[in-house]
């Protein structure tokens, strides 16, 4: 597996929801930096033309119909393998151990 390492700051709101299902601020903002590790199969190269895509099949080109599933609903292709694309393998704190590790990796590779 190729992979892709990206530093992605962000700022948040913690919120909590009460009794009746209302949100309200539970704490200060909190600003954070996560490492997200992309991977995929290894000679596979991205095609410019689907950049942007809408959510369907790269196989048959059926919608997606279930978020959370793996595999297409129609016919049966594996979409999250990294044999067609970029694929979400981790993420993680920027001060983890495994975060500090991958990057070392990667400075150390040049």
């Amino acid at each position: 597996m190729d992979r892709a390492l990206l530093l992605i700051r962000w700022e948040g709101q913690r919120m909590a929801a009460g009794p009746s299902g209302a949100s309200h601020p539970a704490g200060p903002r909190a600003q954070a930096r996560s490492l997200y590790v992309l991977g995929r199969r290894s000679g596979v190269k991205t095609d410019p033309g689907h950049s942007i895509s809408s959510a369907h099949c790269p196989n048959c080109g059926a919608p997606e119909s279930v978020d959370t599933a793996n595999a297409c609903e129609f016919c049966g292709a594996v979409l999250n393998d990294g044999s067609r694309s970029w694929v979400l393998i981790a993420i993680f704190s920027l001060a983890s151990t495994e975060a500090q590790t991958l990057i070392a990796q990667a400075r150390a590779q040049g």
